[in-house]
């Protein structure tokens, strides 16, 4: 039985016998076979798969986006008070499709209607004609009451 005769030496080598000798195997036995699983069909046909899901993942929140401009959210605003009813829709009007600054024009997000009667609007929401509706009524006081309608609950990230 022949004896492999021992590896060189690394430059770094302090003596210390077998023990480095196996750590440098090991070093290189590791590298081989990193190298090999690397160079492999597997390899390269799984990374680029990964990849490949991993830009599809990170695309999906922006077609989300232009899923969502598209969608445009019917709410009636409804009062007894046609000037109040007018008046609360431009004001939801400005504050919920406000354009911002920066960009150029964009679709509208909300289309408010005013309306008087509240029992055709309520059945319109239960209908799923109406997304919702804000019922605006003043009170004695001169101040404002405001009732929501919806055809299910709100969340909480949705009622402020």
């Amino acid at each position: 039985m022949t004896i492999a005769p021992h590896p060189i030496p690394p430059d770094d080598w302090d003596g210390e016998g077998p023990q480095s000798s196996n750590a440098t195997n090991v070093g290189l036995v590791a590298r081989r076979e990193y190298i090999e699983r690397v160079r492999s069909r597997a390899f390269v046909f799984s990374t680029l798969l990964l990849v490949g899901l991993a830009v599809v993942v990170a695309l999906i929140p922006l077609g989300v986006r232009l899923l969502e401009r598209v969608t445009v959210t019917r709410v009636g605003i409804v009062s007894t008070d046609p000037a109040l009813a007018l008046q609360a829709v431009t004001v939801m009007d400005q504050i919920l499709n406000a354009q911002p600054a920066v960009s150029g024009p964009t679709e509208r997000t909300f289309d408010f209607e005013a309306r008087s009667n509240v029992q055709a609007t309520t059945e319109d929401v239960r209908d799923g004609v109406l997304a919702g509706a804000v019922v605006v009524e003043r009170k004695p006081d001169h101040g404002l009451d405001f009732k929501v309608l919806t055809a299910g609950a709100l969340s909480p990230d949705r009622a402020q």
